[in-house]
């Protein structure tokens, strides 16, 4: 029996040698927004990427923008200028992280 069992073990082993792992990637574009107040929008687009597939996850992202007096985004991935500088959006999905520069200009016109 603990013959069987050793066996067992090393045959985990060996498929997990072979098997690749999936690993997952956030990637999200673009990388950095410019954004004059009160004339632009910019919606993002996010890919959860792994060997196997790409996937479209833009709605399934959790956003956290770091000065929410520069910029907001929505649950769509739809950032709006707030005041004049800049700021980093972060990106959550999965495990994976990915983070968007975000500058806004112009708010006093």
């Amino acid at each position: 029996m603990m013959k069987n069992r050793s066996l067992a073990i090393k045959a985990l082993l060996i498929l997990a040698a072979v098997v690749p792992q999936l690993r997952a990637e956030l990637t999200v574009h673009p990388t950095e927004v410019d954004l004059v107040y009160s004339t632009s929008l910019q919606r993002l687009l996010v890919f959860n990427v792994t060997e196997a597939k790409t996937t479209e996850v833009t709605s399934d992202v959790t956003y956290s923008v770091s000065d929410a007096s520069i910029a907001s985004v929505d649950e769509n991935g739809v950032i709006r200028p707030v005041g004049d500088g800049s700021t980093i959006l972060q990106l959550e999905h999965a495990g994976g992280t990915a983070e968007v520069k975000i500058t806004v200009s112009q708010s006093d016109k």
